[in-house]
């Protein structure tokens, strides 16, 4: 029973992190930007 339970609430924690995925990469780009203009600098 544990290690199905514990299977299921992987399953659900890796989902969540897929749905929050986009949004984690939509930052970095933001970021990454924002770096690249002081380097020009």
């Amino acid at each position: 029973h544990r290690n199905e339970d514990l299977a299921a609430t992987l399953r659900s924690f890796s989902k969540d992190l897929k749905e929050q995925e986009p949004q984690a990469e939509k930052k970095r780009k933001k970021a990454a930007k924002k770096e690249e203009k002081i380097d020009l600098d």
